[in-house]
């Protein structure tokens, strides 16, 4: 159970991860919540794709869908964050001030 649990935590870091490399520049929270998501779930299929290959490994459907659930969970909380919190809880949580528009990263 802790295996699966872990697959679905380290897939939801890095849908984390790569909605913060898409947002605020280029995309808007909603756009790059969608692509974040797209491109860790083909990241799951294709790492289940490749086990399948390995000697002593299985590809197993039921780890994508534990990947795709850490998925869900985090692209929930990324919503939840961006609705409901407070614009200085945005910024600590997100990295982000929804209010600027030009790219937060910059130094």
């Amino acid at each position: 159970f802790v295996r699966k649990c872990a697959h679905g935590g380290e897939f939801g870091v890095l849908t984390f991860l790569l909605f913060r490399g898409l947002h605020p520049s280029p995309f808007s929270v909603d756009r790059a919540r969608l692509w974040a998501a797209a491109a860790a779930l083909l990241y799951a299929v294709s790492d289940e794709f490749h086990q399948s290959f390995v000697p002593l490994r299985s590809g197993k459907a039921s780890d994508v869908l534990f990947d795709a659930a850490g998925i869900l969970i985090v692209l929930y909380l990324i919503g939840f964050v961006c609705r409901s919190a407070s614009d200085e809880h945005r910024t600590r949580l997100l990295g982000f001030h929804p209010g600027r528009t030009e790219d937060n990263r910059s130094t």
